[in-house]
């Protein structure tokens, strides 16, 4: 199966601990191929983010990161790639994400983002993902509706489960765009907007540069980044309860 051919290749950009390929997808219209292989940590997850600035600056929107030789994947490169998706949502675009190792998974799912990433086993379930979306009839969407808790005007893109922007109250919409109210509610007053995390993130990277280049022990700036992915790990895990599941407000 010919499922992808080289346009960009390697990226002009070298780095020691990961190495990044573009390949475009074939038959998937905007469709890119990431191939990652190595490991991003808090050291080396600006060389990732300026690879995502650059895919979207080529017009790709339908993307699938193949994880299969990723050995690590800390918190902070998570956290780019969760921005990027959402970039790329409000372009009409998606993200899949095709074979991350158990440790990688394991940090995706203590994120809560297992379902949000799209992960897929196989390239040919990744490929399928994004023909499966081209291929879909919109039916009622773009949906405009008010929430039927708060009555807060709000828009869905697709089907899916959702929370109200307003009263956080739990919602799904079927492909026929039938409206159903879980009867119940996120309870999450620390919820960080996307700019307040992105310059924590970046508060703590600066720190964790000053610890690595600091006299001390080895296994004293081990317990540090132990303790500092910890501390961003949470930090995504209250604000993921609002990404996977976004509305657009209308005005």
């Amino acid at each position: 199966m010919n499922e992808e051919h080289i346009v960009m290749g390697p990226v002009a950009e070298k780095n020691d601990t990961l190495q990044v390929t573009l390949h475009e997808a074939a038959d998937t219209p905007k469709g890119l191929i990431v191939h990652l292989k190595g490991y991003s940590d808090t050291y080396n997850s600006g060389y990732f983010r300026r690879q995502l600035t650059r895919i979207l600056k080529a017009g790709f929107t339908r993307i699938i990161f193949d994880f299969r030789e990723v050995t690590y994947f800390a918190s902070q490169p998570v956290g780019e790639l969760v921005e990027f998706k959402k970039e790329v949502r409000r372009l009409e675009g998606d993200v899949a994400v095709l074979g991350p190792q158990p440790r990688v998974l394991e940090v995706f799912r203590l994120l809560g983002l297992e379902y949000f990433l799209n992960i897929q086993k196989t390239m040919e379930e990744a490929l399928s993902f994004f023909a499966q979306q081209t291929g879909r009839a919109t039916g009622p969407f773009p949906l405009d509706f008010s929430c039927p808790t708060c009555g807060k005007r709000l828009r869905a893109r697709k089907a899916g489960h959702y929370a109200c922007t307003k009263c956080k109250a739990l919602l799904r919409i079927d492909e026929a765009g039938k409206i159903a109210l879980d009867g119940k509610r996120i309870e999450n007053d620390l919820v960080l907007i996307p700019e307040k995390t992105e310059k924590v993130i970046r508060l703590l990277t600066d720190l964790a540069q000053l610890v690595l280049h600091a006299n001390l022990k080895n296994d004293d700036k081990k317990a540090f980044d132990k303790m500092l992915n910890q501390i961003v790990l949470n930090i995504f895990q209250r604000e993921v309860k609002d990404v996977w599941a976004e509305l657009e407000q209308v005005a």
